[in-house]
């Protein structure tokens, strides 16, 4: 692109020759022996006056580019939508689990309180007999082995269910 001088600049993006002297000096605007080239005033500003058309003309930046940009954008509010839709879903799911893991915890503790109170009346019966027909291993084994069945009968049907 053309290389202008301070002034012209100063015109084309619409700001105090000043403006473009300070942009110079801390570095935000490139120049070369004073001169600033109009593809860095459009980097700068975004969009620059064009002296043949009239005043308030502005020259936009390529249309291509511009199209290429609308893409990317496109392409990322897609993705966000996206990734926001799959944010909601796990949160439901999160929710759902818990609830599952709340009422298999509370069932459990059902089922484990009944058996023991099981155990405690067979235990009771039997030491009211003056021969027990069931030691009371056996007794813990079989208490075991129930909570276990139960346990894994309960966890199965949560999962069928689901």
């Amino acid at each position: 692109m053309a290389l202008v001088d301070q002034s012209k600049a100063a015109r084309l993006v619409g700001v105090t020759r000043q403006t473009i002297s300070r942009k110079i000096r801390i570095g935000e605007l490139s120049a070369v022996n004073r001169k600033i080239d109009t593809s860095e005033l459009i980097r700068v500003y975004g969009a620059i006056r064009d002296d043949e058309q009239a005043p308030n003309a502005i020259l936009q930046p390529d249309v291509a580019v511009q199209s290429e940009l609308q893409a990317q954008v496109d392409t990322l509010n897609m993705r966000l939508a996206v990734k926001t839709e799959q944010l909601v879903t796990t949160g439901k799911d999160r929710d759902v689990w818990r609830y599952l893991a709340k009422t298999a915890t509370e069932n459990v503790k059902l089922i484990t309180h009944q058996q023991n109170e099981t155990v405690k009346l067979i235990a009771d019966q039997q030491s009211q007999t003056t021969k027990p027909a069931i030691s009371p291993t056996i007794l813990v084994v079989m208490s075991v082995a129930i909570t276990f069945t139960l346990c894994v009968s309960a966890f199965a049907i949560i999962i069928t269910t689901r």
